[in-house]
């Protein structure tokens, strides 16, 4: 997918005399946990052009494979629909159906995407789930591919980045002095929890600590909160990404 998408951006620029990045961001994947999201994840994918404003209902959207999904026009010979859906029922019409019923309900009631469960930048699942991958790309020493590799191989200490957190947004430490909010302290601080989570194995009492006068259950919800202001294309937005980028790419070399 990643060779595919760079190889039609050149091609576009090339032949369209167009400058800049075609797509937005870089290529990412994950690798998804079936039984617990990944009927989430692909309804979140297919509710996109809704979620953009750029039609009402997902299944008129004409460059998404969603319509295949629900039996409104003929797969392709390359899509396979099956695997995905077989949770949806045994007869492919129920399959159908109820795969459209759980889609379309998120067309009023927006779901989130779960950014908050991504572990390392790469696994959405359980545990044990995260477990059992991580010990099998362990065994295999596949780690060099992995966005996040230092997290899995414990590399990314909550020391470090407490330094780099304060040394980037130049201030002396994350304890609260004087007025925080709307300060560069109070974006470090935040900035500081959101890595913390993502990115170290780091649990909610010790990052607590680190920040100063918060309870790990609020290192939970700022998380998410921080996760939240990551998402959109506002330019404050787009400057949140570029702070979080420049800070982990210190740590995924």
């Amino acid at each position: 997918m990643h060779y595919i998408g760079s190889s039609y951006g050149s091609y576009l620029r090339r032949y369209r005399g167009l400058t800049g990045h075609v797509f937005a961001g870089r290529y990412k994947s994950l690798c998804v946990e079936k039984e617990t999201y990944l009927l989430e994840l692909s309804r979140y994918i297919h509710l996109n052009p809704v979620r953009a404003g750029i039609v009402q209902s997902p299944g008129k959207y004409p460059w998404s494979s969603y319509r295949y999904y629900i039996g409104k026009k003929q797969c392709p010979g390359w899509l396979s629909t099956e695997w995905l859906m077989a949770e949806c029922g045994k007869r492919l019409k129920t399959r159908q159906r109820k795969y459209r019923e759980y889609v379309e309900s998120g067309v009023a009631n927006q779901p989130r995407y779960p950014v908050e469960k991504i572990v390392g930048q790469a696994i959405l699942g359980s545990k044990e789930f995260v477990r059992k991958v991580l010990e099998g790309l362990k065994k295999e020493r596949s780690l060099k591919g992995v966005t996040a590799k230092r997290v899995f191989e414990g590399k990314v200490e909550l020391d470090e980045l407490y330094r780099e957190v304060c040394e980037y947004y130049g201030i002396e430490g994350l304890k609260k002095m004087g007025k925080v909010k709307g300060s560069e302290q109070g974006r470090a601080r935040e900035m500081f929890v959101y890595l913390a989570k993502g990115h170290t194995t780091a649990l909610n009492r010790e990052i607590a600590a680190r920040v100063g006068d918060v309870s790990p259950s609020v290192v939970s919800h700022q998380y998410k909160r921080t996760g939240r202001k990551m998402q959109g294309n506002k330019k404050s937005t787009r400057q949140w990404r570029k702070e979080a980028k420049d800070l982990t790419s210190r740590f995924n070399g």
